[in-house]
């Protein structure tokens, strides 16, 4: 549960500071919100990053937990270049990895 708490609550700060910028007016745009929002979206990456699944988040089986991270890490790393550092996460990357290459994964996936 706390694996995907994590990941849903990056993703949600990470969308609120995306739509900082692409939704808002030029005039209403608050940039320090955008950064705060990145900065809670990245310490939550952090965390995960921290945990170094192997093989899965919890057990020895793909859960939710895998899951959710894994699609989680793709949506955030390839919507909105440059948010996420290159090379900062190893272990997201590779457990995406790891999911992405099962044929279920495969078969659902979609480019942004």
């Amino acid at each position: 549960m706390k694996a995907v708490a994590l990941m849903t609550g990056a993703i949600e700060k990470y969308l609120a500071g995306v739509y900082e910028t692409t939704k808002k007016p030029a005039d209403k745009l608050h940039l320090p919100w955008r950064e705060a929002c990145q900065a809670q979206a990245l310490a939550a990456l952090d965390e995960l990053e921290a945990w170094s699944p192997a093989p899965w988040f919890v057990g020895d089986e793909l859960t939710q937990a895998d899951v959710t991270a894994a699609v989680g890490y793709t949506f955030m790393e390839g919507f909105d270049k440059g948010v996420i550092p290159t090379d900062r996460y190893p272990n997201l990357e590779r457990h995406r990895d790891r999911c992405e290459a099962r044929p279920a994964f495969q078969a659902t996936r979609a480019e942004f």
